[in-house]
């Protein structure tokens, strides 16, 4: 008898240990697997804002060459059309090669969405 109690004693220890550690486990995935995605879509954003301004001085070179008008309007339509590709291809691929098991995590699906999610972020941790 005292077998047998010590026995259902150690059971039930037992699986309270794998719950907690469970649900422990699962908490800390969530943190992390959000953390880093904040932190991707910072570095992607600050990427693209750098790409931005290294356009613009190419522009600024373009015209100091003598280029026409109607030539640094085209090169600025050809690189917003590649920047706009490469910004939706970086998102798609977050999105696709998501875990599945936290997709529920992710609150966008497109390069404006996460910008937008990346304001948000960067709000509540300034207050």
């Amino acid at each position: 008898m005292e077998f047998t109690n010590y026995f259902i004693m150690f059971m039930i220890g037992f699986v309270a240990h794998m719950v907690w550690a469970y649900v422990l486990h699962l908490g800390y995935s969530l943190i992390l697997i959000r953390d880093l995605t904040d932190d991707a879509l910072k570095f992607v954003a600050k990427a693209s804002q750098t790409t931005y301004q290294i356009y613009e001085l190419k522009y600024l070179l373009l015209q100091d060459m003598g280029k026409s008008e109607g030539q640094v309007e085209q090169e600025k339509r050809v690189d917003q059309i590649q920047m706009r590709s490469i910004q939706d291809t970086i998102i798609r691929n977050i999105v696709t090669n998501y875990p599945p098991k936290y997709i529920h995590l992710l609150k966008f699906d497109d390069w404006d969405s996460a910008m937008e999610y990346l304001t948000e972020v960067l709000k509540k941790r300034r207050e």
